[in-house]
């Protein structure tokens, strides 16, 4: 079982980490933002392409995405591009760190899912996380795993059942941080 943070303030610092790592990710384009399809209008990830398209990831809270997104949020990062995915992680775990929001439950299921490692039985999504995990920067992947641990710690306080952020860092970040730390 993974160490959980113990107080608020690891909120904060984890925040404060994210927010400083990934400041200077670059906009991957337009055409780099989602997986769409030109061939089927109702395909999910050209909403994802026309909402995000152009947003600074500063200024993308889950929030706002609850409120204008037509589509289900929870589904964004899944139809995102790996370059888009690695410049919206953020704005998912800013909101995700902000345990009071209206919508904490919600950002805090989606974003620990979606950094958690698929088995084997789930190649394509397992090569699909790999990616993304090769794309971050060593300190945005530190502070990715910063962000899991806080999580983890405010799903205990929270007393969740089931603590999805404490399985993605027993399923890969925890092991990764702990690469990078003796690096």
């Amino acid at each position: 079982m993974t160490a959980l943070a113990t107080s608020p303030t690891d909120l904060a610092a984890a925040r404060a980490a994210v927010e400083g790592v990934f400041a200077g990710r670059p906009y991957p384009g337009s055409d780099r933002v989602a997986v769409t399809r030109a061939d089927d209008p109702s395909y999910e990830g050209n909403a994802v392409a026309r909402w995000f398209d152009g947003r600074p990831w500063t200024s993308v809270d889950y929030d706002r995405i609850v409120a204008d997104y037509p589509g289900p949020p929870s589904a964004c990062l899944s139809f995102m591009t790996v370059a888009g995915f690695c410049y919206y992680l953020p704005s998912f775990l800013v909101s995700a760190l902000e345990p009071r929001g209206r919508f904490w439950a919600d950002v805090a299921e989606t974003v620990s899912f979606a950094l958690t490692r698929p088995g084997d039985e789930a190649p394509s999504l397992r090569t699909r996380f790999d990616a993304i995990v090769a794309a971050l920067a060593p300190e945005e992947r530190t502070a990715v795993a910063g962000a899991l641990r806080a999580l983890a710690a405010e799903y205990a306080r929270a007393g969740f059942p089931i603590n999805l952020a404490e399985r993605a860092l027993d399923g890969f970040w925890a092991a990764e941080e702990r690469r990078l730390s003796c690096s």
